[in-house]
């Protein structure tokens, strides 16, 4: 099995996957491999790519909102899911937009935003193809349990802002950082290793058997849980610390070159 990320991973900066990527997961999968699509992106945002490189035809799956939905590709099946409370929300909400951060959040078809979201919104909005709806009273319209709360502003006030929501929530809630825009808050005990963990017990695999391969400091969990961790020539210092091997960039085919080393 070979776990990928998304941006900065698997995709290139073009935010294409590479025909050489294509073809090496199309001969990985021809021969009994498995992949998995792992993302903090949402379902509807993953789903595309998982059927532009085969995953339902051979029983893959995705791991979206950084691991609070495991979805089987085959039979489009949601088989493990966990959820932030509203209330949490709402909390995380009045301490971000008090500082002047926009706040997103998400259901299965929509991307919701606090007023006036930062232009880095875009990037969510156009990597996932999913409408933005702006709500006005945010607090009164989430009512409903959200799989991840997506907290975005400027790299070094967000910086700040991760430190103090880590200090208050430690121990509730998973905080980490996908881009250093982007501040991903999903529930307790809920990343990329401990769901990929889930979904292996459940299929009768062991670590030693999964190639994990990421760029971010929210891929670190499952780097360091794999058999093989993988970092990209392209990823941030701290994610090279904890794998044991630096592949190419995203723009050099970095995966494809550790299917071809590795796995063919």
């Amino acid at each position: 099995m070979i776990v990928l990320d998304l941006d900065g991973t698997l995709m290139n900066t073009r935010n294409e996957i590479s025909t050489r990527t294509q073809n090496a997961l199309a001969e990985l999968q021809k021969r009994g491999g498995k992949v998995v699509l792992a993302s903090g992106r949402p379902v509807t945002g993953v789903v595309p790519l998982a059927d532009l490189l085969g995953l339902p035809r051979y029983g893959s799956y995705i791991l979206a909102f950084n691991g609070s939905r495991i979805v089987n590709c085959g039979t489009k099946k949601c088989i493990y899911e966990r959820n932030l409370k509203p209330e949490t929300i709402h909390a995380l909400y009045r301490q971000a937009h008090r500082l002047g951060f926009t706040v997103l959040t998400y259901d299965d078809t929509k991307i919701y935003s606090t007023p006036d979201p930062s232009d880095y919104a875009n990037y969510e909005v156009n990597a996932n193809h999913m409408p933005l709806t702006i709500l006005e009273d945010f607090e009164r319209a989430v009512t409903f349990p959200v799989p991840k709360c997506l907290i975005i502003g400027e790299a070094d006030p967000l910086a700040a802002l991760e430190t103090e929501l880590r200090l208050k929530y430690h121990g509730i809630l998973t905080i980490n950082r996908s881009f250093p825009f982007f501040l991903e808050v999903n529930p307790k005990d809920v990343n990329k290793g401990s769901s990929l963990s889930r979904l292996l017990n459940g299929l009768d695999m062991n670590p030693e058997q999964v190639i994990c391969c990421g760029d971010g400091e929210n891929d670190i969990p499952m780097i360091e849980m794999a058999g093989l961790g993988v970092a990209m020539e392209n990823a941030a210092g701290n994610v090279k610390n904890a794998a044991d091997f630096i592949t190419t960039s995203n723009d050099e085919d970095g995966i494809a070159y550790v299917i071809e080393k590795f796995m063919l």
